[in-house]
């Protein structure tokens, strides 16, 4: 029994409770079958059917489904498939999936200079190639121009003229390329220079021809070819003209021998690059005897060459007659000239022979004296060692002894003192602009005190810092002048070394110092005695000081006891050098004044020597002893 439709409630949702005939013995519950009550009752949506493409964008199916009067007996179920858009692709779509490129169109970049590929179109796999197009048409690689400077070429003027090509037009291949023609860009009609047409030149020469001398040929009455001339007879003087210029002339000729006119005929419309003999003839030729000169002269009103219009010659003429010597000709000396460095002086005698007879005839004699120049010659005269010298500049190299034996006295004084006084007035004398002086001392060791220098103050400080001890080194300090001067002097300069000492060489090398600090040991370092191994070594550096052109100036200063003065006087000779002694401070300083004051004779003349005359005045002075006699000044040994 039911009152009511929920008193028939089954509890589901899917069936229609309704009570029958409500409250009455009768009643009853119905339940309805219901097919759905909601959309999911009719089943799940889902994507249904592969994806596709439309306008470049990717759909697929979807299945829905509707409940129909939803919790009704009347419910049913119903579906329906819809596409729905899943993926708008930025280039294109293909079998249901975004892709590079279906077609080329799918790869067009928007640039007409590439060409746009799709390689494995409509493909996971493609992709868009934009190869590069260079040019389509020539113009698009340049302007044809003329580029660079004018020139000349043929003659002409020319220009380069640059063309511009495209290669594979509109093609990723495509490339430009450009090429340069010469093309005239002016006509010349008579030659081109620096790209500017030549304005054409007046110009007509007299030119050398067969057997002419000086551009003059002479022909005696039988027409052979004469190199001197007989008064009283006739002759023709031959001449060729020819026109080196560009336009038509008329030319005229003017010429002279001897105060007699030559002119010969003119030549008319003289043609560009024609040539004219021409020929004039002296009759009974009224001349005296004598050496005369011919000129001849081609006149144009414009010529832009008039150096090579003249001919000249000179030419003797002989008369068969003559009383005396000058009627032949007047007897000639020629200025000196200069041949292969020699000074060359030519005379010439004229002599009559049967002088005042019928039988009279004139001969000359031609006799050149050739002067040897040693130094050259220029302007015919002979250069002197002097005149070459003194304008050189000297390079020179004070050597100085500081051995020990330089702390002994001399005249009051010490000689190593002596030396530096001696030394700052020979730089006084010898410096200037032009000369340079360097400074090496030597004991035991070689000091190179101070390099090729100009500046007083730096010469005088180096000499006074010199001191005096151990033995002595002849073979390194010439060899470290030599080297200074070879290797620091002025490639124009006149290279000397001035060396200075008062003793003989004790030790060949600076390694005896080090090794023997005794200076007395024997074997290779003889120490304080002078052995042939010291001399040897001394002769060998002047030898290399030969080899280098450098000349040594020695002075032996102290005591003649003391030094070996053959040796000395050796070393200045090897090199061309001079060898002095001065056995006082006066006498230093006088030798080192004279090679201060005259340093251009004393090399070019060899005085080094003081001699009698030269120092007679002098005292404390004397030559050297190899066969010389001493010479007893005042004041000598």
């Amino acid at each position: 029994m039911c009152r009511n439709d929920s008193d028939c409630d089954d509890g589901s949702i899917y069936t229609k409770d309704i009570c029958q005939k409500p409250g009455s013995v009768n009643s009853s519950c119905t339940h309805g079958s219901i097919t759905c009550v909601s959309d999911l009752d009719c089943g799940a949506e889902m994507f249904s059917g592969a994806p596709f493409c439309s306008n470049n964008s990717v759909f697929r199916g979807f299945l829905s489904y509707t409940c129909n009067n939803p919790g009704q007996v009347t419910s049913y179920c119903t579906n329906s498939i819809e596409n729905n858009f899943l993926d708008n692709c930025t280039y294109a779509c293909a079998n249901g999936n975004c892709v590079r490129c279906n077609d080329n169109i799918d790869c067009d970049d928007g640039n007409i200079y590439t060409e746009d590929i799709c390689y494995f179109s409509g493909t996971s796999e493609s992709y868009c190639s934009n190869e590069h197009i260079e040019c389509f048409t020539d113009s698009e690689c340049g302007d044809n121009s003329f580029v660079g400077l004018p020139f000349c070429s043929n003659g002409n003027i020319a220009q380069n003229y640059r063309t511009f090509s495209c290669i594979n037009k509109g093609e990723p291949g495509s490339y430009c390329s450009n090429s340069l023609e010469a093309r005239n860009t002016g006509n010349c009609s008579f030659g081109c220079s620096n790209a500017i047409c030549l304005p054409g030149i007046h110009d007509v020469a007299l030119i050398d021809f067969t057997n002419s001398i000086g551009g003059i040929r002479i022909k005696n009455a039988t027409n052979d070819t004469v190199n001197s001339l007989e008064c009283n007879k006739d002759y023709k003087f031959e001449i060729t003209a020819e026109n080196l210029g560009n336009f038509y002339e008329n030319v005229t000729f003017l010429g002279n021998i001897g105060g007699l006119t030559l002119n010969h005929l003119p030549e008319n419309n003289f043609a560009p690059s024609d040539s004219s003999l021409k020929t004039k003839t002296i009759n009974n030729l009224s001349l005296a005897a004598g050496f005369y000169n011919i000129s001849i002269q081609a006149i144009i009103p414009i010529d832009d060459n008039p150096e090579n219009n003249f001919a000249k010659r000179q030419i003797q003429v002989t008369c068969s007659r003559c009383t005396q010597n000058s009627d032949c000709g007047i007897d000639y000396e020629s200025d000196p000239f200069c041949s292969e460095n020699n000074s060359i002086v030519t005379t010439i005698e004229f002599i009559c022979h049967n002088p005042g007879q019928q039988n009279s005839f004139c001969t000359n004699s031609t006799d050149t004296d050739t002067e040897e120049c040693e130094y050259g010659c220029v302007n015919g005269e002979c250069r002197n060692c002097t005149s070459i010298s003194s304008l050189k500049p000297f390079d020179i190299e004070l050597v100085l002894d500081k051995s020990g034996s330089m702390t002994q006295s001399i005249d009051g004084t010490t000689k190593i003192k002596a030396l530096k006084s001696s030394t700052i007035n020979f730089i006084n004398l010898t410096l200037d602009t032009n000369n340079k002086i360097g400074i090496v001392a030597f004991d035991h060791l070689v000091y190179d005190v101070l390099g090729l220098s100009s500046d007083k103050s730096s010469l005088f400080a180096s000499v006074n810092s010199l001191a005096a001890a151990g033995p002595t080194n002849y073979n390194e300090s010439i060899r470290k002048g030599v080297d200074n001067l070879v290797n620091n002097g002025r490639i124009n300069s006149s290279k000397v070394i001035v060396f200075v000492s008062d003793g003989n060489p004790t030790i060949p090398t600076s390694s005896c110092g080090i090794s023997c600090p005794s200076f007395n040991c024997a074997g290779v370092c003889s120490g304080g005695s002078t052995d042939a191994q010291d001399i040897q070594s001394a002769i060998e550096a002047a030898n290399y000081a030969a080899s280098k052109n450098i000349k040594i100036y020695t002075i032996g200063f102290g005591k003649s006891s003391n030094m070996n003065q053959t040796l000395l006087m050796q070393i200045a000779s090897i090199t061309g050098g001079k060898y002095s002694f001065a056995n006082s401070t006066q006498a230093l300083n006088n030798i080192y004044t004279d090679l201060g004051r005259n340093m251009t004779d004393i090399i070019c003349e060899g005085e080094f020597i003081p001699t009698l005359e030269k120092f007679a005045s002098l005292s404390g002075v004397q030559q050297i002893e190899n066969n010389i006699p001493e010479t007893n000044l005042p004041g000598l040994e």
